[in-house]
């Protein structure tokens, strides 16, 4: 599905993607979309400016929905969900102002993204998954109201104020990482096994 210009998908209805479904640009700078509809299923997202005022949800069993080399602006809703994952790439950028990125009973969001402001959150056995992920505080909070996995072989990195509400986990060889002086607030807690490591680089930490 190429995106030609500035695009507004509105309506009842519903984007659905399977296989190896892709939306994208089609001439470069100036192609963006703005949905305020489902988009769901299966595929990719792929280097396309997106303003998600809606659900964007991966709700493939097993499948995986990717959002990868963009910037997302989302006020709504980033979903994993009836058993399927959504992986933001480290090469994506989520202005979350307002906006929720959630993994639901059964399903992972695996986070590799600069994520700026909103929340994040689990139901369930639902997860997210640190991929070496940044929570960038320093404008607005970032807040955590469910389960954040920062597992072997990744890292977390942290910049301004995180308000942790949940349960933020370090475990394998994974260090969480000040990029910037931060903060960590909230009921939360920040739990961390025998070989991680809480990484300062000189910067302050305000527990």
């Amino acid at each position: 599905l190429y995106i030609s210009g500035g695009v507004t998908v509105s309506g009842s209805g519903n984007v659905l993607l399977s296989g190896n479904g892709q939306v994208q640009q089609l001439n470069g700078p100036g192609d963006s979309l703005i949905n305020q509809q489902l988009i769901h299923g299966a595929g990719n997202i792929f280097e396309l400016p997106l303003t998600n005022q809606a659900t964007i949800a991966a709700d493939s069993s097993g499948n995986t929905l990717s959002l990868a080399g963009g910037t997302t602006t989302n006020t709504s809703v980033l979903q994993a969900s009836g058993g399927g994952i959504l992986q933001l790439t480290n090469s994506n950028t989520v202005n979350n102002v307002g906006g929720t990125i959630e993994a639901l009973d059964g399903s992972t969001v695996n986070l590799g993204a600069t994520v700026k402001g909103g929340t994040l959150s689990t139901t369930g056995s639902g997860s997210i998954q640190s991929q070496n992920a940044t929570l960038d505080g320093t404008v607005n909070v970032v807040t955590n109201t469910g389960t954040l996995d920062v597992a072997n072989g990744y890292d977390l990195f942290l910049q301004g104020t995180v308000d942790n509400t949940g349960t933020i986990a370090v475990s394998g060889n994974s260090f969480v990482v000040l990029n910037q002086p931060s903060t960590l607030s909230g009921s939360g807690t920040l739990t961390m096994g025998p070989n991680t490591a809480l990484f300062g680089s000189g910067n302050a930490f305000t527990n």
